[in-house]
């Protein structure tokens, strides 16, 4: 059973540790890793799956018939911080 300082990781899908013991890492950021572990299953990220709006997108955008790419080509679509060079994978529309 687990405590009221037991922490978990959903999007890891592992054990983060007691924060009391000083093993969770609290006030950290950590990457997003699109829930690879749900990938891996044939699932969808968590956040696409739970989004109630039906806003979030995941798919394979060098698939030029799929719904990300055909997104992806809209002139809506822009990256953040793509002058920098920092290569985002994420793509938004306005």
């Amino acid at each position: 059973m687990q405590g009221a300082n037991d922490v978990t990781s959903p999007e890891y899908g592992v054990e983060r540790g007691n924060r009391e013991k000083g093993k969770t890492p609290i006030g950290t950021v950590r990457k997003c890793s699109f829930c690879f572990h749900r990938l891996q299953r044939g699932e969808e990220p968590a956040c696409v799956e739970t989004c109630i709006g039906d806003a979030r997108f995941f798919g394979d955008i060098s698939d030029p018939n799929s719904v990300v790419s055909k997104l992806a080509a809209s002139p809506r679509a822009f990256r953040l911080k793509e002058e920098l060079g920092t290569h985002p994978n994420v793509i938004y529309l306005r």
